[in-house]
Parts: C-alpha cells; sequence; structure tokens
C-alpha cells in the first residue's frame, strides 16, 4: 500500500507545477504498490485544483500549450498555419476508422439523454476506450 498526502493546506492542496512534478515522481514510485491512497493535507480541501495564482503567470501562446500537453488538456497543438489541414486529416483517419464503435462511444458518452440506461452506458463506453480498434484509430492507424 502506498499512501500520498498532497500536503499544501495553506492553498487548500491547489495542485502547482512543483506540485505536478511531485506527483509525477510519487506515482511512478507507488507504481507497484497494490492500493494508493490520496490524501489532502489540512482540513479545508482535499484537492482544490490547479493553482490559480500559478497558471495566471503563463502569459506567452508557448508557456500556454506547454501546459495544455503537460496536464493532458489536449494531445496535440499545430501552428495555425497548418491547423485547417490538420484537423481535416485528423477527421478523415476518424471517419474511415470503424463506424460502430466511434458511434457506440457516442452514444455511451450521452447517457443524460436516456438516464434509466446511464450504468449500460458506462460500461459500452469503457469497453469501447479501452478496445484496440479504439486506440488503433487514435494513433491514426487502421485496425488489423
Amino acid at each position: 500500500m502506498a499512501i500520498l498526502t498532497v500536503d499544501r493546506p495553506a492553498v487548500r492542496n491547489a495542485i502547482g507545477l512543483a506540485t505536478m512534478d511531485a506527483l509525477d515522481q510519487v506515482l511512478d514510485a507507488a507504481a507497484d504498490a497494490d492500493v494508493l491512497v490520496i490524501r489532502g493535507g489540512g482540513d479545508r480541501a482535499f484537492i482544490y485544483g490547479g493553482d490559480l495564482k500559478e497558471l495566471a503567470k503563463i502569459r506567452t501562446e508557448s508557456e500556454a500549450v506547454a501546459m495544455a500537453l503537460r496536464i493532458g488538456l489536449v494531445e496535440r497543438v499545430y501552428p495555425r498555419a497548418e491547423f485547417e489541414e490538420s484537423w481535416r486529416e485528423l477527421a478523415r483517419r476518424i471517419a474511415s476508422s470503424p463506424g460502430r464503435p466511434i458511434k457506440s462511444v457516442i452514444a455511451a458518452a450521452a447517457p443524460h439523454h436516456h438516464a434509466a440506461q446511464e450504468e449500460s452506458a458506462a460500461r459500452t463506453f469503457a469497453a469501447l476506450w479501452t478496445a484496440d480498434a479504439h486506440w488503433t484509430a487514435v494513433a491514426g492507424g487502421q485496425p488489423s
């Protein structure tokens, strides 16, 4: 068992850049643990979210891109001059992948339309998300 405590109670355990680096190291070190308990220090908040004071220091486009990539907000960033061609190529690759998985993911991702089917939708979404065909399509290839 591993116990991880985000101990920044003065800022309600907000995640800053240094905290992200420390989390990366601790999570790597705890990779073999059977159980990982994550706690927040202090008694005001578990983890409040991103450290807005640190995020407010981001002033350039390159700093914003680096942060978006680092936290997983985006997977790719295209220069403005390449954007139109790039998104269209990505859309073509997605459209040429197997139709059923993509349509099923879209349907499963919107269970609020069919509240009674939420559990089934969540299971379907999880199965499709973890399927090899999904990750092959994301990588730009065709399923074998």
